[in-house]
Order: structure tokens, then C-alpha cells, then sequence
């Protein structure tokens, strides 16, 4: 019972480690809108401003989503972005219509761990409506901490939620065995003074017994 309950502290402990180190993964991007304005049939050249602030490096990876998703060719569709650097990542737009999409970032650390994800809002707006503007000027830095921010663009976020509930339960396992055990030591020590006691009275009986027909 005990080698058992020490080997399950130990796991429990190595598992919340885990999700302490995962949910300590952060994703930033430096640019969360971006506007777009041009004829029909020009082609856009553009740029993500990708952060890595963690203290490990992370898997980047870009895909595109929304009404102008088939327009939309990611030229840096995966890499690695090394602890506290950033890449620009390009993509490009070919305007065939107006719309409204999102270029999706994801930050997965390079274990097994759960990651984040972020998206950068883009407008497309057609015959020039709207003027044109630089990525920075929209809006500036957007940062999201793992497990956190819309769901839809951070999959795992059920997978942390997941992972939080698992420790939750090992640790409301480990209480009940410990008050099982304690349960048990308190049992096994009544027994063992009841035990002790009968012993004691068998004793006395034997003590009497002789004095009375043994006085001298």
C-alpha cells in the first residue's frame, strides 16, 4: 500500500510538472489586422511578424482560412523560431474579389506538449476602397498565453483543459488513499490494542490461577 502510494505521489508530481511546463508556451504575433486595397487581378505581397518570446523553441506553422482562403499563398508555411527571436513569415494575395480572412499562426513546442494559436485578421477591399495601409499601422502586438484565447483558432485548448481535469482527479485519488491508509493504520492499531489487552488478561488469569493454588 505504501510502495503503491509513493509511486503514485511520483507520477502525479512528473504529470503536473507537465502541464505546468506546457501551459507556460506563449504565442505572439505583431500584427493582428491587416487591410488590403487593390485592383482586381494584382497580386499582394505581404508579411506576418512572427515572435517567439518562450525560453525553448517552438514549431511555427501558417495556414490560411476565410472567404479569400484559395487566394492566399503562404510562401513560410512551417519553420523554427528559436527561443526569444522572430521571423517575418510572407505570404501572398491575389485579389480576385473583396472578403474578409484569417492567417492562422501556430506556436507547438518541439516535445510532445500541447501549443497555441493565433490568427491575424485580413480585409480585402477591391478598386481601391478604403486605402491602403502598412500591417503595423492597423493594430499593434497580440499575445496569447496556452489554453487561452478562441478556441477555434487554439485546438488544444481542449486538450489542456483535458490534461488540467486528469490532474485534478489524480490528486483527489491520492487524497482518498491516503485516507484510506490512514483509515487502515487506525484499524490495524485498535486491533492491535485489543490484541494486547486479551493477551494482558490471559496473563492475570494465569497469574491468579497460580497464586491461588500455588500460595507459597
Amino acid at each position: 500500500m505504501k510502495k503503491g502510494l509513493i509511486v503514485l505521489g511520483v507520477i502525479s508530481l512528473l504529470f503536473l510538472m507537465t502541464i505546468a511546463n506546457a501551459s507556460a508556451i506563449t504565442g505572439k504575433i505583431g500584427n493582428g489586422k491587416m487591410l488590403i486595397s487593390s485592383d482586381v487581378g494584382e497580386t499582394i505581397s505581404r508579411t506576418i511578424r512572427v515572435i517567439n518570446d518562450n525560453d525553448v523553441a517552438v514549431n511555427i506553422t501558417l495556414f490560411a482560412s476565410g472567404d479569400l482562403e484559395e487566394d492566399i499563398t503562404i510562401i513560410d508555411k512551417s519553420f523554427i523560431l528559436q527561443p526569444n527571436t522572430e521571423k517575418n513569415a510572407q505570404f501572398k494575395v491575389e485579389i480576385t474579389k473583396e472578403g474578409i480572412s484569417k492567417i492562422n499562426v501556430r506556436f507547438t513546442p518541439l516535445t510532445d506538449a500541447p501549443g497555441v494559436g493565433l490568427s491575424a485578421q485580413l480585409t480585402v477591399k477591391t478598386n481601391g476602397e478604403g486605402g491602403d495601409a502598412t500591417d503595423e499601422s492597423i493594430t499593434g502586438e497580440v499575445t496569447v498565453d496556452s489554453g487561452e484565447g478562441d478556441e477555434n483558432d487554439n485546438p488544444n485548448k481542449i486538450r489542456n483543459t483535458f490534461l488540467v481535469i486528469m490532474g485534478v482527479l489524480t490528486i483527489i485519488l491520492i487524497i482518498i488513499l491516503i485516507v484510506l491508509l490512514s483509515s487502515a493504520k487506525s484499524k490495524n492499531q485498535e486491533l492491535y490494542t485489543s490484541q494486547v489487552s486479551s493477551v494482558d488478561k490471559i496473563k492475570s488469569g494465569v497469574k491468579k490461577w497460580i497464586t491461588n493454588y500455588y500460595p507459597y
